[in-house]
Parts: structure tokens; C-alpha cells; sequence
């Protein structure tokens, strides 16, 4: 497949369909990309950018009208079966419908990282990793990820595995997060990232019916 990278979109999307059957659409875009993951499904208006890497064992599932920017680093983590042997994952990234992920971010998709709806992975080099070392049992463990509806992730953030974000919440920029929260509405910032303010709802972003913020 990294032979197609060059091919103009339209030629590229008719060989993915038409030669590995995968599920993507007609009016989908996709740049001038390395994408050699095993699985790929990109829905309706949906676009991938120039100079991403995604490669692996793995499945990227994009839904209508999401985007994946330019120069991202997605992977599927190691496949040698002496590691994560004791636990089940499900290596892939999926985005919701009318979600991004701009440039320069790294997705260490081991384990699942789920994307909802309207949500954006906004700014530049935020890193989500679903995999570490346990240092107590001295193995690699591993643990997916999920990014709720209508959150916010700011530039240079880092979420560590198992972790999951409630809907409506914002992530401050170089904010670490580390624990799963279990509300809505709040803005997450520090680190290890903390509830420091109480959001209303009535914020635009949270409101608005357009993916894409101009």
C-alpha cells in the first residue's frame, strides 16, 4: 500500500475500495500519506492530509466529514506476542463524525483511542498513549483511550492509557491527564491534570453544528 502515496485522491480512494475492499467513500480526500494499517474506513467528506504516517497493525475508522491534518504519527503499536500477553486490545483509532486532529500529534493506538463526535485534537504535538511500562510486574501493560463528544484537547497535552474523557470537557494546553474524569463541562489543566474550572454549556464551541472552526 505505500506505494500509493503519490497517486492523486481520487485514483488512491478507487484502489482501496476496489483492490483491498475497504470501506471508504467516494468523496472522501486523502493527501500524499504513508497508510498501511490493515483496516481502513473513512466516511462521507471525511479527509486525510500530506505527510501523515499511519501504519500497522491496525484499523482507522473515520467517520462523516472528520479530518485528519497533516504530519501526524499514527501507529499501531508492537505485534511481537511476547508483549501485552495478558491483556485483550483492540489496536485502532476511530474519529467520530465532524472530529480533527490537526498536525504534528502522535497516536500510540496499541489499545483503542476512541474519538467522539465534534471533538478536536487541537494545536500541535499532544501524544496519546495507550501503552507503558508497569514497573511493579516489570511487563508492558496497555489500556484504551476515550475522547468524549465535544471536548478539546489544546496543543502539547499528553493522555495516558485507560484513561476517559467526559463529554464537553476541554483539556488545557501541556496539560498531562491521567485519571479518567466522570463529569461533563469542566476545563482540565496542570500536571497531572485538574478540574480547575466549571464550563456552562452555552460556550459556542459546545454549540456549534460545524466540525470545522474557521
Amino acid at each position: 500500500m505505500a506505494s500509493l502515496t503519490p497517486l492523486p485522491s481520487k485514483l488512491k480512494i478507487a484502489v482501496y475500495r476496489h483492490v483491498f475492499g475497504f470501506d471508504v467513500a467516494a468523496d472522501a480526500r486523502i493527501g500524499f500519506s504513508l497508510i498501511t494499517c490493515s483496516n481502513l474506513s473513512v466516511g462521507s467528506g471525511a479527509g486525510i492530509g500530506h505527510m501523515n504516517v499511519i501504519k500497522g497493525n491496525m484499523a482507522l475508522r473515520m467517520g462523516a466529514r472528520s479530518s485528519i491534518g497533516q504530519f501526524n504519527w499514527i501507529t499501531g503499536g508492537n505485534t511481537d506476542p511476547r508483549y501485552f500477553r495478558d491483556f485483550e486490545r483492540s489496536s485502532e483509532l476511530v474519529l467520530g463524525d465532524d472530529s480533527s486532529i490537526t498536525s504534528r500529534h502522535i497516536f500510540d493506538c496499541t489499545d483503542s483511542v476512541e474519538i467522539g463526535n465534534f471533538t478536536t485534537i487541537a494545536g500541535y504535538r499532544s501524544s496519546i498513549i495507550t501503552h507503558g511500562i508497569d514497573y511493579r510486574a516489570s511487563q508492558q501493560s496497555c489500556g484504551g483511550i476515550k475522547i468524549g463528544d465535544r471536548c478539546l484537547i489544546g496543543s502539547n497535552s499528553v493522555i495516558l492509557m485507560g484513561v476517559s474523557l467526559a463529554d464537553r470537557s476541554i483539556v488545557a494546553a501541556g496539560s498531562v491527564l491521567t485519571k479518567s474524569t466522570d463529569s461533563e463541562l469542566g476545563l482540565w489543566a496542570g500536571v497531572p491534570a485538574r478540574r480547575t474550572k466549571d464550563l456552562t454549556g452555552e460556550e459556542g464551541y459546545f454549540r456549534r453544528e460545524n466540525g470545522h472552526i474557521y
